[in-house]
């Protein structure tokens, strides 16, 4: 357990698996790494607004002397409370590298009912630090007779500074969403804003004729 200004954090287990001769090849290789009973709870401190990033926020870090490669990341059963609220993830699983300032996230995997989601990202950890995202999601949630449940894919591209969004919701509706997430995260960026144009095709619900 581990207590940082009054934060906590607990692991009921960690078993984590690797070859020290992969060092030889100038990438660290972590064949898997596992956590068992992850306990969070975290409570932000008093004080003005977050400060916007740097220009290039990952400088000071990257690019690290060798490569990473996380072969199998899994996280069963955690519970995360932040300000007094709590969600509970029953498993969470991916693979990751990191090569100088590329990161690359595949075979990503989340079950947090009653979200389900899997997806990937891939992003560019310099500069403005671009980045594109995929993400399938499902909500397990009952909606009536003859209404399928919410399920959708997303899509982001772009930056810190402004992202690209493209969303189809799949069901119970069909609907078309594209537009812009303006952030402005970073140092001489001003306020934030969402733009989205939505099209609705035709369709027929269920139990509602």
């Amino acid at each position: 357990q581990l207590t940082l200004d009054g934060n906590s954090f607990r692991i009921a287990s960690l078993e984590a698996r690797w070859n020290p001769f992969s060092l030889l090849s100038g990438t660290f290789v972590l064949d898997s790494l596992h956590l068992q009973g992850l306990l969070v709870d975290w409570t932000s401190a008093p004080g003005p607004a977050t400060a916007p990033l740097g220009t290039d926020p990952f400088a000071a870090v990257l690019p690290l002397p060798m490569a990473l490669n996380l072969m199998a990341f899994t996280l069963d059963q955690a519970t995360l409370t932040v300000d007094g609220q709590v969600q509970q993830i029953e498993h969470m699983a991916l693979t990751a590298s990191l090569d100088g300032t590329a990161l690359n996230i595949t075979d990503l995997s989340l079950q947090a009912a009653p979200l389900r989601a899997s997806g990937s990202l891939q992003a560019d950890l310099s500069g403005t630090v671009s980045l594109l995202s995929a993400l399938d999601w499902h909500y397990a949630i009952d909606l009536g007779e003859g209404l399928a449940q919410p399920a959708g894919s997303l899509t982001l591209n772009g930056n810190l500074g402004t992202l690209g969004l493209a969303h189809v919701l799949h069901s119970p509706l069909q609907v078309d969403s594209q537009g812009s997430i303006v952030l402005n995260l970073l140092r001489g960026g001003t306020g934030g804003s969402l733009g989205l144009t939505h099209t609705f095709s035709s369709q027929s619900l269920a139990g509602l004729a």
